[in-house]
């Protein structure tokens, strides 16, 4: 999933028509997010206006309108040099009616509001796996291997599952004379 916020303001006069059709004009991408939490969204509308924040696979980082860059951490926060993220939420105003609200990176909102009617939007990190399966294996046989420990059926239990279903499947087709008896004492 990517998440893709414009300004729909008018266009200004100055611009010339090819530089329009060209997309030449990048200061109408407000926020652009991604399902792992990569992107930017700059600030437009509020005493910080022009203020950008960053998002990577390793960090964020924070700069001000100059460019320069006023905080910056990591998402892994044992890592060396990681910084440490806002104490509070950080309130990005994208637009009049658009504010992103980053609290940590699972949980950023963009709130659309406009005329009354609202609505928030959950653009924060998409992950499949909470842990990493070397933190739940198991030692195996061989030395340093890791074996990954989940449910799951070996080749012969499918086997002999698949193996009975074929069996009361063919009874209830062919019945024999031996297995009538377990019929009667299974139903």
């Amino acid at each position: 999933n990517r998440f893709y916020f414009y300004d729909d303001a008018p266009t200004p006069k100055s611009k010339k028509r090819s530089e329009i059709l060209a997309g030449k004009l990048t200061d109408h991408l407000l926020c652009a997010l991604d399902e792992f939490m990569v992107g930017f969204a700059v600030d437009g509308f509020s005493k910080a206006k022009g203020t950008r924040v960053v998002f990577t696979k390793q960090g964020a980082l924070i700069s001000n309108p100059d460019g320069t860059v006023a905080k910056q951490w990591r998402w892994d926060r044992g890592a060396a040099n990681a910084g440490t993220p806002p104490a509070g939420p950080l309130v990005v105003k994208l637009s009049p009616f658009l504010t992103l609200t980053f609290h940590e990176r699972k949980a950023v909102t963009v709130r659309f509001s406009c005329e009354g009617a609202s609505k928030d939007l959950d653009v924060g990190a998409k992950v499949r796996r909470e842990q990493a399966y070397t933190e739940t294996a198991a030692r195996g046989l061989q030395r340093g291997k890791l074996e990954p420990v989940f449910a799951h059926k070996t080749l012969s239990m499918r086997h002999t599952e698949h193996a009975s279903e074929m069996k009361a499947k063919r009874d209830g087709l062919k019945p024999k004379s031996c297995n009538l008896g377990e019929a009667r004492e299974g139903g």
